[in-house]
């Protein structure tokens, strides 16, 4: 776990353009310590790893590499949007999330329309109902 998170490290250091320098100013630390970091020498203390994932935007487990099964990161998800859906849920949000990665653009025209008013969000979502029923019968 520790090799991941060195590259993990180094990986969303140089996604954000950052040097290590850049990133031991952020933390108050050395950049020898941010060196030894990515070179599996050190491992940052908890406190620093909380404040490194927040810099990134991550989970404490995606930054150290721990892999999340798809049933954790649903549980996850379910809490994060109080939902509370029958047993067939998990499949439901999974059939989405695959149609979504699948089509790539259908994800940008849902960022579209979520950023419409809501008036019109409701009439395209009928739209699209209307639509899916109409192609049911045929």
């Amino acid at each position: 776990m520790v090799n991941n998170m060195a590259t993990n490290i180094r990986f969303f250091r140089e996604q954000m353009n950052w040097t290590q320098q850049q990133l031991a100013n952020k933390l108050n630390v050395s950049r020898s310590v941010i060196t030894k970091w990515e070179n599996e020498s050190a491992v940052p203390d908890l406190d620093t790893l909380i404040k490194i994932s927040d810099l990134f935007s991550l989970s404490l487990d995606q930054l150290v590499g721990r892999n999340l099964t798809d049933e954790f990161l649903l549980k996850e998800f379910k809490k994060v949007y109080s939902l509370d859906l029958e047993d067939h849920g998990d499949q439901l949000i999974i059939a989405i999330i695959d149609l979504l990665k699948k089509n790539p653009s259908l994800l940008n025209d849902f960022v579209s329309l979520s950023q419409l008013p809501i008036r019109k969000q409701r009439a395209i979502l009928q739209i699209i109902q209307t639509t899916i029923q109409e192609l049911k019968r045929v």
